[in-house]
């Protein structure tokens, strides 16, 4: 493998681990990265998703709106300033 041309893609909840691995990663492991309709801010999505998956965060983050320290902590726009390489977003419009 080569280093210097490590990248990471993904989609949905890979797409969150995309934007996750890259601005929670301080060694920058990966040169670029592709995140396909990823979620980059768990507030928003506690507060705007399906009945269906409407407490499915807490197992997973915790209690909202309780927790939304833990949320904002957790999301990667909230720490946008440690991302140290290119990034496609990419959104489908509904």
């Amino acid at each position: 493998m080569d280093g210097a041309r490590c990248a990471i893609d993904g989609g949905s909840a890979g797409g969150f681990t995309t934007l996750c691995a890259l601005a929670f990663d301080p060694t920058a492991t990966f040169k670029a990265g592709c995140s396909l309709y990823g979620v980059a801010d768990l507030s928003l999505l506690a507060g705007d998703t399906h009945k269906f998956e409407s407490r499915y965060l807490d197992s997973l983050v915790g209690e909202w709106p309780k927790d939304e320290a833990v949320y904002k902590a957790r999301a990667p726009s909230e720490n946008t300033g440690s991302i140290k390489c290119p990034v496609l977003f990419l959104q489908v419009s509904g």
